[in-house]
């Protein structure tokens, strides 16, 4: 994946994890819901500070 797509990807998905985090009464499952939009979100970041191996760091 593009690292753009790749981000988009990653927002994507930890917008959903918030919902469905969101609509989950069990809190057990509510929480891993969480955990896994901060995973993506992290994943989201990570795919901007990574600098493709044939360009030069701003």
């Amino acid at each position: 994946m593009e690292p753009q797509s790749d981000r988009a990807f990653h927002l994507e998905r930890a917008k959903q994890c918030r919902s469905m985090a969101s609509e989950s009464s069990d809190p057990v499952v509510r929480r891993l819901h969480e955990e896994l939009a901060e995973f993506h979100e992290l994943e989201a970041e990570r795919g901007e500070l990574e600098v493709p191996m044939n360009q030069e760091p701003a």
